[in-house]
């Protein structure tokens, strides 16, 4: 980009005075300066009181320098995010974002058998529980794809064997398989047909194989959620598990977490669901009399639960005959059985009676039902005797039968079902839900973890994109850190966050604001046996090691974090190696599977743009009793839409409640971005509006923290909610379909207490109809999942709901007129400046944001006509072609002043290979210069011209 940057760590600085920084004195200083501090009184006031500074010098060339008068890690990576800002403005055409992300690819449990060639159907082999057509869908390839050219596409990375099928030369425990490979936990093996003869080999746990089409195939064991191989020290806190076969598709979804405050859930985006789940048998009380109200539900009558009585049912749909006909998918039965405002007030007082225990076992009938039992189901489950009278445990022939459980939320003495009572404790009570029996986590790679770089791309200048992408400009992130500073906030409770207590374990590792522990410490903690066995495998072997050695003097345990004033800190921290450092195998197979659905041939690239925004806020409830007093912040339901006007009044303001790594509640700046800065914000906000217009991404806000006042989630929905996106399909994500299907509701202003609340700057929410479709595509019975008051927190308490909405709008209005007290609206593109008006005023030029012509400012048709931003894009090739320029004139100059008979000169040049590179430059340049590069660039972001029109600017 032709910027440098430096940072210098100087703890030894700390107590520099103001004047010694050079600031000046009051009756000098500007007025922002005295609103900063930036100034002094008296000659001995020291800056910043005496604590940690840092003093940066930057010119508009892309020269920037940093000393911070601290060794902090958190402080130097956060100046090298903004370094990375720095550069990102002034070169152009890329954002740096305070993002995270993740590519999720949907996983499904197969059962026991699976055929490759019932990909997406009805099964004609096996279990015959039909996946349905959320399946069927994230299967379907553009083109079919047969085996005999993926053996012929792809032979130069795979060893093919006699039986037929192939090896990867990168990786040996990844098999390539012939589209009919016949999957069996039963026979132990998989087989097909070659030359009319039937092959096999061994079904084994440990290899990933893939199917011509990109669908991978595995032998997992359901319950054993660890992420180390099992060793010696311990016996696993769990007992249950079970072998499953696992189907995860070939095509994900990039999903983009910008924008998100600290403690939003950057780092939940990214993590593995696993790590959170628990798993345990089926139960019943009385199996007999279970299984006979199941029966009872499987033949009830459903022709008249149509509210309308001209629409089909599910059943109908699917062409099924009831709920056990594999043409009907698990997910259409759970439909059935969720109250709906299309199903009649008898079905639905129905349904609401069925307990949950019997709606958990029919789905485990439905989900191990076998075409070939047709009604005498009832003879292959049973429970064992015990003490003469029938066990609890569901089992399946000889084997047991397993439910799986997410945590969403914690129990309150507010929950309408079962509340809390005052002698429970609320940090323990968890309120755990049944995840589908064909569920499996997705399949997830981590793409951004806080530090991102971004480019938005004119789609038409790429190949080989998903047949599904059809967004005219398309955006791509990437991760700038191969180590990610985390916070890992569930490592508190032992064996929750299995990924922490291995990365812990580890040799070599950066901690942060973890208690350092002696051996009478750690060998009280491994004496508490019940407590100790809480925690993997991994984490119980570092610290068992420890009390066996004499040395070192101390040990870190992962749920026990720095005690700083008396008390456990809320900010403890370590660095994790990138995913894409320590697992290149996952990132290899994906982008193998990937290739082989689109029919890529090697060597072209695969493109994975962004095709789902999700940012995240923190909410808290008032705290009367914190210094300062926090407001209320508890506004939000589990999952708001935002359109661009709202959304950039959102992000200008990026409100936050009370975050474990900060010191308070209030504006994080702009794009959350407000101390990572060392440009006025306005030209970020400038980019984000032209990047979101552009692309027609819509954005969605998921809510951490808590939901209303009343009910604490912490980042169980951060990690819920990357589950149901990448399982739905890209027009279910649509936000204008959803608000059509009544999926999201539209807030409007409310009085409240005789006061009007200003509730639409909220934007739109989900439904209970969105929870029962969408979120019913992960646990058993999503009816059960949010109640009224946190899909309308506003129920939950009228004048906090009032007061966070105050909260909001006065912040609105504080953070807009800064950008007028110094001159930075000036500087906004129109759509912005509007959004600024408004956001001070409340409108612009007498115009509401609601107004017609406001809304069609931020429209990609008014954006691209506008002849602002056409000037982004001349501004971009008048200052990249002075970048070559200068660069050309450098490496002249630098081949000239080595001398014919400077034989080391003349080898820097050879070595350095500069011939070739001022080549390419004077080809970039002649592009660049070139009539038709506007035309080439037109759909990306082009450069803020603002930034090299500010007065005092130095690039000249």
């Amino acid at each position: 980009t032709g910027t440098t940057a430096c940072v210098i760590l100087a703890p030894q600085m700390m107590g520099l005075k103001k004047k010694d920084l050079g600031l000046p004195h009051v009756s000098k200083a500007t007025e922002l300066q005295k609103r900063d501090g930036m100034c002094y009184d008296k000659e001995d006031e020291l800056y910043n009181d005496g604590g940690p500074f840092k003093v940066t010098a930057r010119d508009a060339h892309g020269v920037m320098v940093t000393i911070i008068s601290d060794n902090y890690f958190g402080y130097c990576k956060k100046e090298v995010k903004t370094q990375l800002g720095y550069t990102a403005n002034l070169y152009g055409q890329q954002e740096e974002e305070h993002a995270g992300g993740c590519l999720a690819y949907p996983s499904y449990d197969l059962g026991d058998e699976f055929w490759g060639k019932d990909l997406g159907k009805v099964a004609s082999k096996g279990a015959n529980a039909f996946l349905g057509e959320t399946h069927k869908y994230f299967t379907e390839t553009e083109k079919s794809t047969s085996w005999k050219e993926v053996a012929e596409t792809f032979a130069s990375v795979m060893n093919m064997q006699p039986e037929g099928y192939g090896i990867d030369k990168e990786y040996d425990d990844i098999f390539y398989v012939p589209e009919d490979a016949f999957f069996s936990l039963n026979t132990k093996d998989i087989t097909w047909t070659k030359g009319g003869e039937q092959q096999s080999i061994t079904l084994r746990p440990d290899v990933t194989y893939i199917l011509p089409c990109g669908y991978k195939v595995e032998m997992v064991k359901k319950g054993d959620n660890a992420v180390a191989k099992k060793g010696k020290a311990t016996v696993g806190y769990n007992q249950y598990s079970e072998w499953h076969l696992k189907g995860t598709v070939a095509e994900g979804s990039v999903l983009h977490k910008p924008a998100t405050v600290s403690g939003g859930g950057k780092s939940e985006i990214s993590k593995r669901l696993e790590d959170f789940m628990r798993v345990g048998p089926v139960t019943t009380s009385n199996i007999e009399a279970d299984l006979e109200q199941v029966d009872q539900l499987i033949k009830y009558d459903l022709s008249k639960m149509m509210l309308d009585p001209k629409k089909k049912n599910p059943l109908q749909e699917a062409g099924a005959k009831d709920l056990l006909d594999p043409k009907l998918s698990l997910g259409r039965m759970i439909r059935i059985l969720s109250p709906s405002e299309d199903f009649t007030a008898d079905h639905n007082d129905f349904v609401s009676k069925v307990p949950s225990n019997i709606r958990e076992l029919l789905c485990v009938v439905k989900h191990h039902y076998k075409l070939e039992w047709g009604s005498e189901w009832r003879q292959h489950f049973h429970a064992d005797a015990i003490n003469g009278a029938l066990g609890s445990e569901v089992k399946l022939g000889d084997n047991n039968l397993l439910s799986s459980y997410i945590r969403i939320g914690f129990r309150s003495k507010h929950d309408d079902t079962i509340p809390l009572k005052h002698n429970e404790r609320d940090d323990v009570a968890w309120r755990l839900f049944t995840l589908r029996q064909d569920f499996f986590p997705s399949w997830k790679l981590q793409t951004e973890d806080d530090i991102t770089a971004s480019v938005v791309v004119p789609s038409k200048s790429l190949k080989g994109l998903s047949h599904r992408e059809k967004q005219p400009s398309l955006k791509f992130s990437q991760n700038c850190e191969f180590r990610l500073f985390q916070r890992p906030d569930e490592a508190i409770h032992r064996g929750f966050d299995k990924t922490t207590e291995l990365d812990m374990s580890k040799p070599g590792n950066f901690i942060s604001n973890f208690q350092p522990m002696k051996r009478d410490e750690i060998k009280e903690l491994v004496e508490d046996t019940i407590g100790f066995q809480k925690f993997t495998e991994p984490m119980q072997q570092l610290l068992l090691n420890f009390l066996a050695a004499d040395s070192p003097e101390f040990c870190v345990s992962s749920s026990n974090p720095r005690i700083v004033d008396g008390k456990p800190t809320a900010n403890p921290r370590y660095l994790q190696d990138s995913q894409e450092v320590t697992n290149t195998r996952q990132y290899h197979l994906a982008t193998i599977a990937t290739r082989m659905a689109r029919k890529l041939p090697l060597g072209a690239p695969v493109h994975t743009p962004v095709n789902g925004v999700l940012c995240g806020r923190r909410n808290n409830p008032p705290d009367s009793t914190s210094k300062p007093p926090q407001p209320a912040l508890a506004v939000h339901n589990p999952v708001h839409y935002y359109e661009l006007p709202e959304f950039l009044m959102e992000c200008t303001s990026s409100m936050t409640g009370k975050s474990p790594s900060t010191t308070g509640a209030g504006s994080e700046g702009a794009l959350t971005k407000g101390p990572f800065n060392a440009l006025n914000q306005i030209h970020d906000l400038n980019n984000a509006l032209v990047s979101y217009a552009l692309t027609g991404y819509q954005p969605f806000i998921t809510s951490a923290g808590v939901i209303g006042p009343n009910h604490q989630v912490d980042h169980d929905i951060s990690l819920l909610v990357p589950e149901v996106w990448c399982r739905m399909k890209n027009e279910e994500r649509d936000a204008n379909a959803l608000i059509k299907g009544g999926y999201l509701e539209k807030i409007d202003d409310m009085t409240i207490d005789g006061k009007e609340v200003p509730a639409n700057v909220l934007g739109y929410r989900i439904t209970k109809k969105f929870v029962n479709d969408y979120f019913g595509r992960v646990v058993a019975d999503p009816s059960t999942l949010f109640s009224d008051g946190m899909l309308q927190p506003e129920i939950q308490d009228p004048k906090v709901f009032a007061d966070g909405i105050e909260t909001i709008t006065i912040t609105n209005k504080r953070v807009a007129q800064l950008y007028f007290d110094d001159g930075a609206v000036e500087y906004a593109c129109p759509p912005m400046k509007a959004v600024l008006h408004i956001m001070r005023d409340g409108h612009y030029e007498g115009k509401k944001i609601s107004d017609p012509e406001i809304r069609a400012m931020f429209t990609r048709e008014a954006i691209e006509k506008s002849d602002w931003y056409k000037e982004r894009l001349t501004t971009f090739q008048k200052m990249e072609a002075r970048r070559l320029e200068q660069g050309i004139e450098y490496m002249e100059s630098f081949m000239a002043s080595m001398k014919g008979d400077d034989w080391k000169g003349q080898q820097i040049v050879q070595d350095l290979d500069i011939q070739a590179r001022l080549d390419k430059c004077k080809k970039r340049l002649a592009e660049v210069k070139d009539k038709k590069f506007i035309e080439s660039i037109h759909g990306s972001l082009g450069v803020d011209p603002a930034i090299y029109a500010v007065q005092g600017n130095n690039v000249n």
